[in-house]
């Protein structure tokens, strides 16, 4: 599929059609952020942070598989586009999701709601991570919602502390993946969840 969109721009580009090429690319994409924020205003609490999860992930990945692909042409003016790409995309995607200029940000108070109460069992620790990662990229306040959660996948957020602190975020880590369906070994050569508690 790369191999094709590769080719495709390509074609456009010896075409000289690059800026019908960036404008038309940024319409469909604000169009499909229009299509879900409605999708998101419309789902219900229990399903809201599970589809936001889905749409974020799919969102950012389609995005660096755009970027790719015009980083990947040698012409001046992609090449100059490129670079901001990233940035425009996430642009849009906060005006177009979380941050409507013209509207209530309805999405990002329930998305702020829900993160402040994210308790265990985590429901998909991969597609949390990118989550947690996109937005913290995307804006660092975001990091507030939930600084604990946050804490659990950006690396030195919170300042350090002593060795009892660690020890306790360690234990607390623990609780929370012992809710998660992680298989476990039969052999007790490796440390059990009990053992971790009992030092």
């Amino acid at each position: 599929m790369q191999e094709e969109l590769y080719r495709t721009v390509y074609n456009v580009c010896c075409q000289r059609h690059q800026p019908r090429l960036y404008e038309d690319t940024l319409k469909l994409v604000r169009g499909h952020l229009a299509q879900m924020r409605v999708d998101l205003l419309a789902a219900n609490e229990q399903t809201f942070f599970s589809l936001f999860s889905r749409s974020f992930v799919r969102f950012h990945r389609a995005v660096d598989i755009l970027c790719v692909g015009f980083r990947y042409l040698e012409r001046s003016y992609v090449l100059e586009k490129a670079t901001t790409l990233m940035k425009v995309f996430n642009d849009a995607y906060t005006a177009g999701v979380l941050q409507p200029p013209d509207e209530p940000p309805e999405v990002k108070r329930r998305l702020q709601i829900t993160l402040q109460h994210f308790t265990p069992p985590i429901p998909d620790p991969t597609t949390t991570m990118h989550l947690i990662k996109g937005l913290y990229a995307l804006n660092k306040e975001y990091a507030s919602f939930n600084p604990f959660l946050f804490a659990m996948y950006i690396p030195c957020l919170q300042p350090p502390r002593g060795l009892e602190d660690d020890r306790q975020e360690t234990l607390a880590h623990l609780r929370i993946l012992t809710h998660q369906a992680i298989p476990r070994g039969e052999g007790r050569r490796k440390r059990t969840y009990d053992d971790f508690l009992s030092l």
